[in-house]
């Protein structure tokens, strides 16, 4: 691979600095994802190995948690 100008190696440059960057990150912290519930009458709790969902539906729903995986309901 030939890169001929300054702004094909910026490119280069930035996309492997976030790349490293990003795996640096998922070493140290891990991967952490946010789910936020808004409305009224909308609930999640944890109970157990479940996580329990009231979002709108007829029933609640109940999510088994994976082994490895920690939930935090606040």
């Amino acid at each position: 691979m030939q890169i001929q100008n300054s702004e094909d190696q910026k490119a280069i440059y930035g996309i492997t600095r976030t790349m490293v960057t990003n795996m640096i990150l998922g070493c140290q912290e891990g991967f952490k994802k946010v789910l936020e519930v808004n409305g009224v009458g909308y609930r999640a709790a944890v109970s157990g190995q479940n996580l329990d969902l009231s979002l709108g539906y007829s029933h609640p729903i109940k999510y088994a948690i994976p082994q490895g995986i920690t939930i935090k309901v606040d």
